[in-house]
């Protein structure tokens, strides 16, 4: 038999020794309902970049030969599926020191992999850390336990802009766009806000962003003239079903590996119509549900299958 069915067993039975996938919490657009009450007054909050990456994360496991099990947002990490190269990383910079990680924690950052928004050459390809989740206590720490740690084992963090009690919405939206790794400076997608001692009703954190007026996945759209359709609903799918959101759900099926930045171009409508359909709706619903709860589910996706080919079409033409 050939290596590379030995490669795929053992793949397979490394990730029968990986420790649960744990999904990285929502970063919800600030000014939403649910975020009423995450930034008052008197909190103490961070303001960081939002990096337009790979969400990615890494953590101590005794169980696995490797002795680290690290992952993409969705899934385990292998030979065969990398995360355009991070496990790599982690075989090179986290494994030599895997001895060092605190077993509860596991260490979540962003992976730098090209997206919409160009870096410098040399920010690509790193990890920066921008939340640390203890499975002991099962919350977020705090960002000093999240920059002592970096600074202990030496990994980058997302730039912190601002550490301090909240001034105002202002203040917050002063830093949007700021970044010292993009091409062009102060090009970044956004910043996201935490306050890591709010809880919702339902205990859990919630974390918010804001990005920058280019990159938003809402965007006002003028009313079409149709008079026989529904008007309002049209302009609010299309107001969600956005080039920002595509552009972004498809740098995703990169990162996952079901699609190729070559395969960005209308040649391959089909198979891009196919991988995103239901997850632009999902993003959608998941993103404004508020928002889109008093449309009717065949309507939506009756419109969204509409708009999203179009839409894709406005994606493509800014690769090619």
């Amino acid at each position: 038999m050939k290596s590379g069915f030995y490669l795929t067993i053992i793949n397979k039975l490394m990730e029968g020794y990986m420790k649960e996938i744990k999904k990285y919490t929502d970063v919800i657009r600030y000014g939403k309902a649910n975020t009423q009450g995450v930034i008052q007054e008197g909190d103490i909050i961070s303001i960081t970049e939002k990096i337009d990456g790979a969400n990615a994360s890494f953590t101590y496991d005794i169980d696995n030969p490797l002795g680290v099990s690290c992952y993409s947002r969705k899934l385990p990490l292998t030979e065969d599926n990398t995360l355009r190269g991070f496990y790599g990383w982690i075989k090179d910079n986290i494994i030599p020191i895997k001895d060092k990680l605190n077993p509860n924690y596991r260490y979540i950052g962003e992976w730098l992999v090209s997206h919409k928004i160009q870096y410098k050459e040399e920010s690509y390809y790193q990890f920066y850390m921008f939340s640390i989740w203890d499975e002991e206590t099962e919350e977020y720490l705090s960002d000093d336990i999240v920059i002592s740690e970096a600074d202990r084992l030496g990994l980058n963090t997302v730039e912190y802009f601002y550490r301090g009690e909240f001034v105002s919405y202002e203040h917050m939206s002063s830093f949007i766009g700021k970044s010292n790794i993009t091409k062009d400076p102060n090009m970044g997608e956004g910043i996201v806000v935490k306050n890591v001692n709010y809880k919702d009703r339902y205990g859990k954190q919630c974390f918010v962003k804001l990005v920058s007026e280019r990159f938003a996945e809402v965007q006002k759209q003028r009313l079409p003239k149709n008079p026989n359709v529904n008007n309002k609903e049209i302009s609010l799918i299309k107001s969600i079903l956005t080039k920002p959101r595509v552009d972004k759900l498809m740098n995703k099926l990169v990162d996952e590996g079901l699609l190729t930045k070559e395969e960005f171009c209308v040649e391959s409508m089909g198979k891009l119509l196919k991988l995103l359909g239901s997850r632009v709706i999902e993003d959608m619903l998941k993103e404004e549900s508020d928002v889109l709860n008093d449309i009717e589910d065949k309507i939506l996706k009756k419109q969204c299958g509409k708009i999203l080919p179009l839409t894709i079409k406005e994606v493509i033409k800014d690769y090619n």
